[in-house]
């Protein structure tokens, strides 16, 4: 739990640094077919919305090319600073969207469905330390079936006693397994 949080908060904090160096960098940029009044990087909300979208794959490479406008597809005034004209920058653009692409699609993405495989292993295990297993859904979906016997998804009071009386050892099992690895979990 701590670690998805931790890997999707670095993740939003890595967004939000870019978006802020998309908006030094991009934030003049002559608007085209991806960069558009809708997506660009003119503020930092912008900034962070064009990268959640970049984030996605959804045509990435065509803001690359937008932000590498240059002139005669540019309005480049003499003497002039270069947040002053709405040309992009070649080199920066491509170091850029490349780097975000990178480290979030390759690196953060893919330690993030590594936490999510290894916590839902957790649960579906063949060892024997395994928090649930399948015996243990079976066996519970067995006892559910015999108090569901209107396959109403939901029990009477009364059907709920016998439910818990008849799996009892099942839960006591199922629960000593729980604390135990809460207790190993714990300790790492």
């Amino acid at each position: 739990m701590y670690k998805s949080f931790f890997i999707i908060l670095g993740m939003f904090l890595l967004i939000t640094c870019y978006a802020l160096v998309g908006v030094i960098l991009f934030g003049s940029v002559k608007y085209g077919e991806a960069i558009n009044r809708q997506a660009n990087f003119r503020t930092a909300m912008n900034g962070i919305s064009m990268l959640f979208r970049i984030v996605t794959g959804e045509d990435w490479n065509r803001v690359l090319h937008d932000s590498m406008l240059e002139p005669p597809y540019c309005t480049l005034k003499p003497d002039s600073d270069y947040w002053d004209n709405d040309c992009g920058n070649f080199v920066a653009a491509i170091v850029f969207f490349c780097s975000f692409y990178v480290i979030i699609t390759y690196i953060v993405l893919n330690l993030l469905v590594a936490i999510i495989m290894e916590n839902f292993s957790l649960f579906y295990s063949n060892e024997e330390d395994a928090l649930l297993s399948y015996a243990d859904i079976r066996n519970f979906q067995n006892t559910w079936n015999i108090v569901d016997v209107n396959s109403a998804e939901a029990s009477p009071s009364a059907a709920s006693n016998s439910f818990s009386a008849s799996s009892r050892a099942a839960w006591k099992s199922i629960l000593k397994k729980i604390a135990s690895s809460s207790s190993t979990c714990a300790t790492n």
